[in-house]
């Protein structure tokens, strides 16, 4: 693992760290988890769900070829933790005052869900929950970024709507994560194959008007 991915995550998540200086390493941490790091099309596999009992098959026997292995296993479970990391410092962020940054860590994590699965529940959560924060400009920002998810990635937005109904649904849900959450529901485009995804939606709303 580079030196400068620890390092960078240590200054990242800092008490002490200034927040502007924050927002300087999240981009730099977003464009190297991203465009350097974390593989396109899969998750990261922590060490534990390696397969050691095929490792022999795996390096044909050849002692090199099986410490490569393991040192590349080592390094994508070190790398799993490290992402986590990060995603959880922005996640930890977003319950600051300060809307600018704040902003700015959603955009992150928005990136960060288009970019790549790593971490998309914990990251699909955080923004989900955001919605109803106390500032009603954060709850607006969410909507426009969900829009943005929803045109680059529509496979996505099924699962975007089953985390807004888990939210919608929650104990102690504020007036503010309704409104901003249906608000994205109802401003979301359809195909004539998105039949499942619409009934979907319709039975959040029936559901909604029920409790309310």
């Amino acid at each position: 693992m580079p030196k400068i991915l620890p390092d960078l995550l240590r200054k990242f998540w800092t008490k002490i760290s200034l927040f502007q200086r924050k927002i300087e390493i999240g981009t730099i941490l977003e464009d190297i988890f991203i465009n350097h790091c974390l593989p396109d099309k899969r998750k990261l596999v922590p060490f534990a769900k390696r397969a050691l009992d095929e490792l022999t098959e795996l390096s044909s026997g050849n002692q090199r070829s099986r410490r490569k292995i393991l040192m590349m296993w080592a390094f994508e479970h070190e790398l799993k933790i490290l992402y986590q990391q990060f995603i959880e410092t922005l996640v930890e962020i977003i319950k600051r005052p300060l809307e600018e940054v704040i902003k700015r860590s959603l955009k992150t994590l928005a990136n960060c869900l288009m970019g790549r699965p790593e971490s998309e529940n914990l990251i699909l959560s955080a923004l989900v929950n955001a919605f109803g924060h106390p500032n009603y400009k954060i709850g607006s920002f969410v909507v426009v970024l969900f829009e943005g998810i929803s045109r680059k990635h529509p496979a996505m937005r099924i699962v975007m709507a089953e985390e807004i109904e888990r939210l919608a649904f929650r104990k102690n849900v504020n007036e503010r994560a309704h409104l901003y959450s249906m608000t994205f529901l109802s401003q979301m485009k359809f195909t004539k194959k998105d039949s499942d995804l619409c009934c979907r939606i319709m039975s959040i709303y029936l559901a909604l008007f029920k409790t309310i």
